[in-house]
């Protein structure tokens, strides 16, 4: 999910008593930087937007060049990361050593 969708999720998930992170955990596809506004430990694929935007232009300036192109698929990497992961009460406790 986006990270507005996460944020709406996130409220739902507070009112009805879940702890996030704990009970639930979030893994986010952005990179509007949710986690560190939320201080919340999150899963977050980032983006490449600029790169998304030149592979685009890229393949329209193709089809425009030769309408009978096929369409095409192209796969891009993401940046996986794991935003505010020391701010885990029980990764915490293990690093202060206590139990």
């Amino acid at each position: 999910m986006n990270e507005g969708i996460a944020s709406k999720l996130l409220e739902e998930l507070n009112a009805l008593g879940f702890t996030v992170p704990g009970e639930v955990e979030l893994a986010v596809i952005d990179d509007n930087r949710l986690a560190e506004t939320l201080g919340i430990p999150m899963l977050t694929a980032e983006q490449t937007g600029y790169e998304m935007g030149r592979e685009c232009a890229e393949i329209l300036l193709a089809r425009v060049a030769s309408p009978d192109l096929p369409p095409q698929q192209r796969y891009m990497d993401a940046k996986l990361t794991l935003d505010r992961i020391d701010s885990r009460p029980e990764v915490a406790a293990n690093e202060n050593g206590s139990v």
